[in-house]
């Protein structure tokens, strides 16, 4: 079951790097108060790369599909607030 719910959380990363760069772009920002800094001194492409993959592997290794679905639930959030970002100022 934890195999499924990462292929869930492995597209909700890629969602959530599509969305945080497109509402950047528009003006948007990162909620995350880490995040937020670290893009300020570099890209946050090469920043979110390498989290979102640490994440990956941290759900992976720990294999507790309860823990990946609460993950999932909250990268879906994250997901709505940037498309509200992106979508909700026209």
């Amino acid at each position: 079951m934890n195999t499924a719910f990462l292929v869930i959380f492995v597209g909700l990363q890629i969602a959530d790097i599509w969305t945080t760069l497109t509402a950047l772009k528009q003006g948007g920002r990162e909620l995350n108060p880490f995040l937020a800094k670290l893009f300020k001194r570099f890209d946050p492409l090469s920043v979110m790369v390498p989290v979102k993959l640490a994440g990956v592997w941290a759900l992976w290794y720990a294999n507790l599909w309860g823990l990946t679905a609460l993950m999932c639930m909250a990268y879906m959030w994250v997901i709505f607030h940037n498309l509200d970002q992106i979508f909700g100022k026209k």
